[in-house]
């Protein structure tokens, strides 16, 4: 299971201070699908290869999911039929307090937890893309290219802002 690891950890923390100080010691350099940074006269890369090695989810594959625009989500249609609008917070607030749920849903539903709240971090009341529900719910999951959509979405997050 690609997420294997990120579902054994107990507490996930992270230091901003120290996220901040890295950024002030970002490099300008052409490559839009990289950032440097210079660390005790050290550059530094930050790279796919590199969010690969740190996430440990694969880098290789398709990326591509509109392809799963227009499959039948078992997760949206049986357990969140009754939003006409799954947000980010509904995914938080359902796999905290929906006991009947299967343990194989459990499971799906702590990767779907970790995707909309700890990868792709958005507004907490945005809509959760039905794309991604498909995903985590069918067999593709453990075989998509994730650290390729996770990287591109996190580089453009850290260069954006």
């Amino acid at each position: 299971m690609c997420f294997r690891y990120f579902l054994q950890v107990n507490e996930i923390v992270l230091n901003h201070q120290l996220i901040h100080q890295v950024f002030l010691k970002e490099v300008k350099q052409p490559n839009v699908d990289e950032m440097w940074f210079n660390l005790s006269d050290n550059l530094v890369r930050f790279s796919l290869e590199e969010f690969c090695l740190i996430t440990g989810l694969r880098c290789f594959g398709e990326e591509k999911r509109s392809k799963y625009d227009e499959i039948y989500c078992r997760i949206k249609h049986e357990i969140l039929g009754h939003l006409p609008n799954v947000l980010h917070s509904d995914v938080y607030d359902i796999f905290l307090h929906k006991p009947q749920l299967s343990d194989r849903d459990v499971v799906k539903f702590g990767i779907f937890l970790l995707l909309t709240n700890l990868f792709f971090i958005t507004a907490y009341k945005r809509s959760v893309e039905e794309s991604l529900m498909v995903l985590v719910d069918c067999e593709d999951m453990n075989s998509y290219a994730w650290s390729k959509e996770l990287f591109k979405f996190t580089l453009s997050s850290l260069t954006s802002g």
